[in-house]
């Protein structure tokens, strides 16, 4: 219930007006704060990952795993991440038609001592490793 009453709450405190729009206008005004939003900080993103050899994925599902951290207050935490794709070592793959998609374990460890840099270096190699899968 009080997780409720947040979301409502943030709901009036970020869209002033939500209780008097209807559910289109209220889904097309976050939309355009989205678009506002990826369109003011795309370049930045792009840059930061440049710079730190990463993926926008790999900083996502690091925002996403800090975030769990948090929430959960622990230091450990582990979400699943669905990929899809064939994997070449299977005799036949390429005659083979369907969905082809896998549910794989996704471990965000935080250490103290550590930085966010060797987090998402942590969280990168990670996202490397598991490709066989």
């Amino acid at each position: 219930m009080r997780q409720i009453i947040f979301v409502v709450s943030f709901l009036f405190v970020v869209f002033p007006s939500f209780g008097q729009q209807t559910f289109e206008d209220f889904v097309d005004l976050t939309n355009e704060r989205y678009n506002s939003f990826v369109d003011e900080h795309n370049n930045q993103f792009e840059q930061f990952t440049k710079e730190q050899s990463i993926t926008i994925s790999t900083l996502v599902e690091t925002a996403w795993g800090l975030l769990l951290n948090t929430y959960n207050r622990t230091d450990d935490v582990v979400f699943g991440k669905v990929v899809s794709g064939r994997n070449a070592q299977i005799s036949g793959i390429e005659n083979m038609v369907g969905l082809f998609i896998n549910t794989i374990p996704v471990r965000c460890r935080v250490n103290e001592t550590a930085t966010i840099k060797d987090l998402l270096s942590e969280m990168q190699q990670q996202d490397i490793d598991s490709t066989s899968y």
